[in-house]
């Protein structure tokens, strides 16, 4: 039997609460990038970039990162290990600069 740690409703509340904290800790979302960690972490982050969206009214960059060879699992691991790209592309709203990384 599987226990439930948070339902939907908690887990909605738990990111409307993370989401309010990143404003506040950062003064809202100008210069915030949220990176989402292959591969649950990607739509973590996507829920999390909504939430933010729908409180400041401004679309949060969202990049994606994989860190396959950095687990510290990796040498117990059996088989081909699938390295997939990160992509991370973002512009600084306060003064324009780019930042892309690959």
């Amino acid at each position: 039997m599987k226990s439930v740690v948070m339902d939907e409703v908690a887990i909605d509340r738990a990111l409307t609460r993370i989401a309010h904290e990143i404003l506040e800790h950062n003064k809202g979302c100008q210069d915030v990038v949220l990176v989402g960690i292959r591969t649950r972490g990607i739509h973590l982050a996507g829920r999390l970039a909504e939430k933010l969206r729908a409180i400041e009214g401004e679309v949060v960059p969202l990049g994606v990162m994989d860190v396959t060879l950095y687990r510290d699992d990796l040498r117990h691991r059996v088989g081909h290990l699938k390295v997939e790209r990160t992509e991370m592309s973002a512009i600084s709203r306060s003064n324009g600069r780019r930042f892309h990384f690959r």
